[in-house]
């Protein structure tokens, strides 16, 4: 797996699990991005009477946010322990609910506002009947998901907080630079992608669309293109964070043949 991304009036972020022998670079400008020296201090200052005392706080150094957190001891599912605003979980008994609520005590630790933690999507709830309860979160800006950010609450089966794993962002973070809007049109975004991660010189116009399901559009190609698919072209808005703030962007997946290996 490679993340690829092409600078344009938009960035292009190519998932490639191409079967062509191109050997690209890998480019990661968050990657890339200084990390912030006070980072651990200064969630560690935040997380004082919510994390477990004495646990280590693992963080996301460029944006100073934690990657998983240990409740403290006084985290409980009632919500009813004084300053923790446990008044959404007692409208709403649910696993999502409770995720919400547990997450709502904690937002600080992530710069997130009340309506940031009721507005993130829920886009799984795992609860086999034993083990742990898992909501996993994502947030929208527009409707459009920030790229590779996601929290997971973890819950026993009390729905009593047992740790928060990964992070979200605020919808309203900033833009980086030019705004959110998307400059460049959806086909143009596949189309770079493809052309990058297969080498090929397929036209613009031999992308043919393929309908869009689960929020992804979907595009082939002729035989006339020069490339050969193993599956459909598959794409979707996405805002990309990098560290000064969201940045618009097409997230493509390209399963390409190689055609000397076919042979």
């Amino acid at each position: 797996m490679r993340i690829r991304i092409v600078a344009g009036i938009a960035v292009v972020v190519c998932l490639s699990f191409s079967l062509l022998a191109r050997d690209l670079p890998p480019i990661d400008e968050f990657g890339a991005a200084r990390a912030h020296p006070d980072a651990s201090a200064a969630v560690a200052n935040r997380a004082r009477g919510l994390a477990r005392a004495g646990s280590v706080i693992p963080v996301e150094a460029r944006l100073r946010v934690p990657t998983f957190v240990w409740a403290g001891a006084e985290a409980d599912v009632t919500g009813a322990q004084p300053g923790n605003r446990g008044e959404p979980l007692a409208r709403d008994r649910s696993e999502e609910g409770a995720a919400r609520a547990h997450l709502e005590r904690y937002a600080a630790l992530y710069g997130l506002q009340r309506q940031d933690v009721s507005e993130a999507a829920a886009r799984m709830v795992h609860n086999t009947g034993r083990g742990a309860i898992i909501v996993k979160l994502r947030q929208q800006v527009h409707g459009i998901e920030i790229f590779r950010e996601e929290l997971n609450v973890v819950m026993d089966r009390n729905m009593a907080l047992v740790g928060l794993a990964g992070y979200i962002s605020s919808a309203n973070t900033p833009a980086f630079q030019g705004g959110l809007s998307f400059q460049l049109e959806d086909r143009r975004g596949v189309h770079t992608a493809l052309t990058d991660v297969t080498g090929t010189k397929a036209s613009f116009t031999d992308l043919i669309p393929a309908g869009s399901r689960d929020g992804y559009d979907f595009y082939t190609l002729p035989a006339s293109a020069g490339v050969t698919l193993a599956s459909p072209l598959r794409s979707r808005k996405v805002y990309f964070h990098l560290q000064d703030g969201l940045t618009p962007g097409y997230y493509v997946e390209v399963i390409a043949r190689d055609p000397v290996s076919d042979t």
